[in-house]
């Protein structure tokens, strides 16, 4: 029971091990790095591919402007083990030709000591990835069927939305928590 709700790992022949569980506080915007990171974990980028796509109604209409979007593409694992799958989409407009053919480290402080763009807030939703979209099949597959999805649209301070991410969260390792208060009615 313990392996199969992620607390144990067990490797043949050798033994079996406590895992650690990353926590956060889903009122907290952090980079997906610092999570990692503030867990005890070195993270590292598995895989990353940046293209550009030139036209799509999806994010046309996400961001009330034309394409092209650029699109980033990433598995950050823990311990050798994929723990999240990012999918981060930006209009070419708001970053021209600053991305190369990689990304490494948070892409938070990529936009603020690159472009100068500060990521203040953003709306996000907690999902269910779903087997029949090809983009959430993809992500099941690689981190397994008890994956959270996050979908979020980022603002900076004038309230400009910079870009769009999907990010895939093994929940057996990543647990999100929020605080609610009751109010006087």
């Amino acid at each position: 029971m313990l392996q199969r709700d992620g607390l144990v790992r067990s490797v043949n022949g050798v033994g079996s091990f406590v895992t650690r569980v990353l926590h956060s506080d889903l009122g907290r915007l952090v980079t997906t790095k610092s999570l990692i990171n503030g867990a005890g974990f070195a993270d590292k980028v598995e895989d990353c591919r940046i293209s550009l796509t030139t036209h799509s109604p999806e994010w046309e209409e996400r961001f009330e402007a034309p394409g092209p979007f650029v699109m980033i593409e990433r598995t950050r694992s823990a311990e050798g083990q994929p723990i999240v799958r990012s999918l981060n989409v930006l209009p070419q407009a708001v970053c021209g030709d600053a991305f190369g053919t990689t990304l490494e480290g948070s892409l938070l402080e990529f936009l603020e000591k690159k472009l100068c763009i500060r990521i203040s807030y953003s709306f996000s939703e907690i999902a269910v990835p779903r087997k029949d979209n090809l983009r959430d099949a993809a992500a099941l597959a690689l981190l397994g069927e008890e994956t959270l999805l996050l979908r979020q649209m980022h603002f900076d301070e004038h309230d400009r939305a910079i870009f769009y991410s999907f990010d895939y969260m093994d929940n057996r390792r990543i647990k999100f928590f929020i605080r609610r208060n009751r109010t006087a009615e």
